[in-house]
């Protein structure tokens, strides 16, 4: 157990008087003589004589035990009192923790800081009502919005998001859409790289002017237009994201257009019809000359019946993937940077381009064809040792453009290249919808090897535009409704995550109910509710809550608690569901809990099953209070909030009880602050070191 100061200073005071009292009895001794010595030591009193001298000794010190007993933890106590009244609850008041006179004095600096701070924050309050008139009118407009709008740093993270555009990219299998989160767990990372490169090249040409349009797909396999826009003021840096449904993308059919299973029941028809005019001719070798004839111009009109079809099958399939993944003109530069980039990663080496004709604009699917470059190049070098790739774009015929892929080595055998224009494209996160085969026809184009070590792809030429608007979707006209640009600083901020300070975590407080209090024997949860920290600001819009189905019965201690009932979870999703969204809501931040040990213990036995893993950091509020107040019993979740100010709302409720442990720590952050405890490694450090910490479940 640590010792306070005072306890210490007692100890030295016991132990002084101790030593001065066994110091004088021997120097006494010394100073007899012989003689006397002699005649002390046979007296049979000098041993009563020793028991006085010792019983004097502890008589004093249980003398100065007594005077100070009073005053003992009386300074930590009152220093913690005082931050508590200064940092987080004014209204917070000392009661016997400490002499009346110190409390009566404490309590009256406590009543004159409270008047001061109401004062002020009147002051405040009435500077700030024409602000806030001004942001309740701004929120109430971007309330009728319908433009769905992200606002992401450089690195991805999200800055600002709308309602619409939460309430677009919501799904049961979509990603959370958050503050800090990341926009690539939202779309693939690839194609944003991609779409983030060709708006640099832009950039660099049209200024603030650029924008990018693509089509990108959600995790739930929707696809939707976007537009990149970039974002630079000051040292903030990052892009605008404006998003759209984007319709017929999957190639459809409309206005009565055969389906691809109404031509491929036609094309079956015709072949079986081909087949048995086939088996006629075959069965009977001996009919006349005019019957043969018959026979054989209806085998010609049904094959070219059937490679009619076919032709058209084709067809509605290359306008099906154009609209699925619509091609837009871009300058020849931009392109061949995007194409060398991709390859550059692809090869790990120098890729050089030549350009014949500069301000020439082309017809391209960037993305699709900077992944068949890199796709081609990475099979090359693999299958045939290829090595100094180059890039040349040039004209060709036919208002075409010709891209040429060209290595030192030898040329791409004809079965190599029917064998990997038959595969899909491999990007740099997966495989595309699409071979590459594909990728050249839906170019209205081909590609081919050469005998000379090259590849080409012929691609149509645009006619340059005059002017590129910026769009009706533009996201620079439109407002945020959920915020937070102090994570800019938070994106550029390098480092160990250890060294983050506590007011810039990006944290999901969490609580669970159970069926019971023994995770080991098999009770399980059956509430899970959580809600998002960011930068010190409680996200009351980032919320998750749940009931989960579970096999076994509530304990009745249990339900008195949280008053769950069978009937309640009737309908709720079971764990296999619940547990990897919520996974998903908590990813890349820090966990924040009351008695965490405890929620852990059963996510981590429930979560192992489905493969989940909760390795996050975790910060306990419990453990936080008994750093701040070792001599303190109380550190039940009402104690602390009572402490610190914290109305208890929806208590052992999952989703009541994570706001109040995330009110608890926004209100502790300050306390700690003052104790040295400023980052997340120092929180976690002086945790470990509590008592508390040794809590096993």
């Amino acid at each position: 157990m640590t010792l306070s100061a005072l306890q210490r200073t007692v100890l030295l005071a016991c132990a002084w008087c101790t030593a001065m009292l066994a110091g004088s009895a021997v120097l006494a001794w010394l100073a007899l003589a012989p003689a006397t010595r002699a005649v002390v030591a046979g007296d049979a009193r000098a041993g009563l004589l020793a028991l006085l001298a010792l019983a004097a000794v502890g008589a004093s010190c249980a003398g100065i035990a007594a005077l100070l007993r009073p005053h003992i933890g009386t300074v930590p106590r009152v220093a913690y009192a005082l931050d508590v009244i200064r940092e987080t609850n004014p209204s917070f008041r000392l009661t016997r923790e400490a002499p009346r006179e110190l409390v009566r004095a404490v309590n009256a600096l406590a009543e004159h800081h409270q008047y001061r701070m109401g004062t002020v924050e009147n002051q405040i309050r009435e500077a700030t009502d024409q602000l806030a008139d001004e942001r309740d009118l701004l929120a109430a407009l971007l309330a009728q919005m319908r433009d769905p709008v992200l606002v992401c740093a450089d690195d991805g993270r999200i800055l600002l998001y709308n309602p619409p555009a939460r309430e677009l990219l919501s799904g049961e299998q979509a990603a959370f859409v958050g503050l800090g989160r990341s926009v690539f767990t939202l779309f693939r990372r690839s194609i944003i790289l991609h779409c983030l490169d060709r708006l640099a090249d832009q950039r660099a040409r049209d200024g603030e002017r650029a924008s990018v349009a693509a089509i990108i797909s959600t995790r739930d396999g929707r696809f939707l237009r976007a537009r990149f826009s970039p974002l630079q003021q000051g040292h903030l840096n990052g892009f605008f994201l404006s998003l759209a449904e984007a319709e017929n993308v999957a190639g459809a059919p409309v206005d009565g257009t055969p389906t691809s299973g109404d031509r491929a029941r036609e094309a079956l028809v015709r072949l079986t019809g081909v087949r048995a005019a086939v088996e006629l001719l075959r069965d009977y070798p001996d009919m006349s000359a005019a019957e043969r004839d018959r026979f054989v111009a209806l085998l010609d009109a049904e094959s070219g019946a059937l490679e009619a079809a076919l032709q058209q099958d084709q067809r509605v399939r290359r306008e099906a993937l154009r609209a699925r993944l619509p091609l837009e003109e871009i300058p020849a530069e931009t392109l061949c940077a995007v194409v060398q980039r991709r390859v550059m990663r692809g090869v790990e080496a120098d890729v050089p381009v030549t350009v014949a004709e500069r301000s020439d604009w082309i017809r391209a699917d960037s993305y699709a064809l900077a992944a068949a470059v890199r796709f081609v190049a990475g099979r090359v070098r693999a299958d045939l040792g290829g090595a100094g790739f180059r890039l040349h774009l040039h004209r060709g015929e036919q208002g075409h453009a010709a891209l040429d892929l060209a290595w030192d080595g030898s040329p791409v055998p004809p079965e190599h290249w029917r064998h990997w224009a038959a595969q899909p494209v491999q990007a740099g996160d997966g495989a595309l919808p699409y071979s590459l085969a594909e990728v050249a026809r839906r170019h209205d184009g081909e590609s081919w090897p050469g005998a000379d070590a090259s590849v080409r792809w012929l691609l149509p030429l645009a006619t340059p535009p005059e002017h590129q608007p910026a769009g009706e979707g533009d996201a620079r006209d439109t407002r945020p409704e959920f915020y937070d640009f102090n994570l800019f600083d938070t994106a550029r901020a390098a480092g160990d995550l250890s060294e983050r300070p506590l007011r810039e975590l990006i944290c999901t407080a969490f609580d669970t109910e159970t069926t019971g209090l023994e995770p080991a024997a098999g009770d399980e949860i059956i509430a899970l509710g959580a809600i998002r920290v960011v930068n010190g600001r409680i996200l009351s819009q980032e919320v998750f809550e749940s009931f989960v189905a579970s096999r076994r019965p509530i304990a009745p201690n249990a339900q008195q608690i949280h008053g769950i009932t069978p009937s309640m979870l009737r309908d709720a999703p079971a764990a296999d569901t619940v547990l990897p969204r919520f996974a998903d809501f908590c990813e890349d931040t820090v966990l924040l809990a009351h008695n965490g040990a405890f929620d852990l213990s059963f996510l981590s036995r429930q979560g192992a099953p489905f493969g989940l893993a909760f390795r996050q950091p975790v910060l306990d509020t419990l453990l936080l209070s008994a750093v701040l107040y070792p001599e303190r019993e109380g550190h039940a979740l009402e104690a602390i909030a009572e402490r610190v100010g914290v109305s208890v709302v929806g208590r052992h409720t999952a989703l009541g009880d994570a706001i109040v442990t995330a009110e608890i720590f926004v209100r502790l952050i300050p306390l700690l602050e003052s104790r040295g405890i400023e980052t997340l490694g120092d929180a976690l450090s002086a945790s470990q070191e509590t008592w508390y910490a040794r809590l096993r479940y």
